[in-house]
């Protein structure tokens, strides 16, 4: 019986890649066989669903709440109302005010500039020389 949740499987999956890959690069060491013991334990675990230290201790995470993604409910489609029973349908569309009329600013006239008067000089007594 399956024990081990989608989520918890996902994760010894990943792990277990890990766990191996890692034990295999470093062969030189021998701590490196047990990481790759467990990274194998792992993956096997996480492929078949059920793990025996989860059945031991009496864990078990298929269908919980927290450890599994939730499945979609199946889309029901809706049943057909007969047409007896359907009541007519009105559809209006909604009025839009019109915004109120803009005056139309009438031009301003410019006022006419008028020609500036030259000054006569008004000193006496001055004398153009030629």
């Amino acid at each position: 019986m399956a024990n081990v949740g989608k989520i918890d499987r996902m994760f010894r999956l990943i792990f277990g890649v890990i766990f191996v890959l890692g034990g295999l690069i470093y062969l030189a060491n021998p701590v490196s066989y047990i990481v790759a013991f467990v990274g194998l334990v792992l993956i096997v675990t996480g492929l078949r669903g059920q793990c025996a230290v989860y059945s031991v201790l009496g864990i078990n995470t298929c269908g919980s709440p927290y450890c599994d993604v939730p499945e979609p409910e199946p889309a029901v489609e809706p049943r057909p109302v007969p047409l007896s029973k359907q009541e007519p349908f009105e559809f209006e569309l909604p009025r839009e005010e019109a915004p109120p009329a803009k005056k139309k600013a009438k031009p301003k006239k410019k006022a006419k500039k008028k020609p500036k008067a030259k000054k006569k000089s008004s000193k006496k007594g001055s004398k153009k020389k030629r």
